[in-house]
């Protein structure tokens, strides 16, 4: 019984694989996916390495995420998951992000670098949503300097205000 249950579980991942590169038209290289057999007695550190237990016994592909994420390092996501779920399992944005400019790195097949470039301050759009992750696809989401330079500037403006309160204070002192 437990031979049959592996022998299936075998079999569902070939043809889920096979099936997979056929409909995508992708070439993956075999080094750079991870079965779940692989990883099932590898120690699982915290802010590292992360394996996404979200699809049970499917194929697994590296992703790196950097930045305001939750959970930044390198992920193996299920095969097929898009971009705004792979940024789910991530941990999501953190809320110091920069929502207006997140980037997907990824190489291309002639060793170029392609950057894609999504704007999620109003909740994406269809990109977003049906862009599929690559393995080795490096997910990068920005600081926001917002309220570092609002703090700032409203130092700045407290400083402004005490020396022109303080001329004036003088001001009148020496016109009485």
């Amino acid at each position: 019984m437990k031979m049959l249950k592996v022998l299936l579980t075998c079999l569902s991942l070939l043809w889920h694989t096979t099936s997979f590169a056929k409909k995508n038209q992708n070439k993956y290289n075999l080094k750079e996916i991870a079965l779940p057999s692989e990883v099932k007695d590898l120690p699982k550190n915290y802010g590292s390495v992360f394996f996404s237990p979200a699809v049970k016994d499917s194929v697994l592909v590296p992703v790196h995420f950097w930045g305001e994420i939750k959970k930044s390092g390198l992920h193996f996501l299920p095969i097929n998951t898009s971009f705004m779920n792979g940024l789910s399992i991530a941990g999501g944005p953190q809320s110091s992000a920069e929502l207006d400019n997140i980037k997907v790195m990824r190489k291309a097949n002639d060793g170029t670098l392609k950057v894609l470039e999504f704007d999620l301050s109003s909740g994406g759009n269809d990109l977003a949503y049906k862009e599929v992750l690559q393995p080795g696809d490096s997910v990068f989401v920005p600081r926001s300097n917002f309220y570092e330079n609002r703090s700032y500037y409203t130092s700045l403006i407290g400083v402004l205000a005490t020396i022109l309160s303080s001329v004036l204070v003088i001001n009148q002192i020496n016109n009485n």
